[in-house]
Parts: C-alpha cells; sequence; structure tokens
C-alpha cells in the first residue's frame, strides 16, 4: 500500500469513528434530555400534526428510538415509526461493509449506494402518505393522537 492510499484509508477510518461518534452522542443527549425533562416537551412540536392533523413520516420517530435503542423492543418500535428500524439496520449494513472492507484491506471503507438519498426520500414520502392514508380512511393510529379527528 502505498502513502496516497494508506492517506485515504486513514481519512476512511476517521469517517467512520466519527459517524459512530456522532451516534453515540445522539444516544446519550437523547437519555439525558428524558432523564431530565421528563414533564418538559421540548421537542414535542410538529406543525403538520398541530395544524393539519395528519402525521409528518418523523411523528413517532422519538418513541420510536428509546423503544429501540433504550428497551430493545422492536415490534412497538415498528409501530410507532418503521423508519427508525430502517435506518438503524441501514447504519448496522454500514458498519458490516466498513468492517468487511478493513478486512480485505480496500481502500474505500463507507460505502454509500449512489442513488441511495433518491432512495430514502421516495420511501419517506410514501411512508407518510401510507400512514395518512390509514389514518384518515381507516382510523388506524399506532400513535393513538390523531385518531380522534377521524
Amino acid at each position: 500500500m502505498d502513502k496516497k492510499e494508506a492517506c485515504i484509508r486513514r481519512s476512511e477510518i476517521k469517517r467512520l469513528l466519527l459517524l459512530h461518534i456522532v451516534f453515540a452522542a445522539v444516544l446519550l443527549l437523547y437519555g439525558a434530555y428524558t432523564a431530565l425533562a421528563k414533564n418538559v416537551r421540548l421537542f414535542g412540536f410538529c406543525g403538520m400534526k398541530e395544524f393539519l392533523h395528519i402525521y409528518c413520516p418523523f411523528c413517532g420517530g422519538t418513541r420510536a428510538f428509546a423503544t429501540l435503542f433504550f428497551h430493545f423492543d422492536i415490534v412497538q418500535s415498528l409501530k410507532e415509526n418503521i423508519l427508525v428500524f430502517f435506518m438503524a439496520l441501514r447504519f448496522v449494513l454500514l458498519d458490516i461493509t466498513a468492517i468487511y472492507s478493513l478486512i480485505r484491506k480496500k481502500e474505500k471503507i463507507l460505502i454509500f449506494l449512489s442513488k441511495e438519498a433518491v432512495v430514502w426520500l421516495v420511501i419517506i414520502i410514501f411512508y407518510c402518505i401510507v400512514k395518512n392514508v390509514l389514518l384518515i380512511f381507516y382510523s388506524w393510529d399506532p400513535l393513538g393522537e390523531l385518531v380522534r379527528f377521524y
């Protein structure tokens, strides 16, 4: 491995470590937030929910995040917001490919698909539409916050 490849590899490892540090920081900050502010709603406002009485794609995401990472209840997390589970699954797959790349001494460690952002955007929009169609036409509300309007 020449100097250029080694430099690229080190920067890729730094990016992977930074990704994990950010994720750990989010977990710690969320844990501190829930421990210190049980009765204070700092992040509880959603314009779509409050004014339009429909769910945005991320409604229930905070609860799903806590349920998945602090209580390890996958089924309840899926009921609250399925996107959190898929994002966590993508993070795990990213780790697996990074470890494989490290073992195989590949130049590129963090592998993102070229069209991945577009795919995620389509998934998020589709999920939002399905979630609200189920709420409005079938009164199916796993969060139980908006069913009174329909």
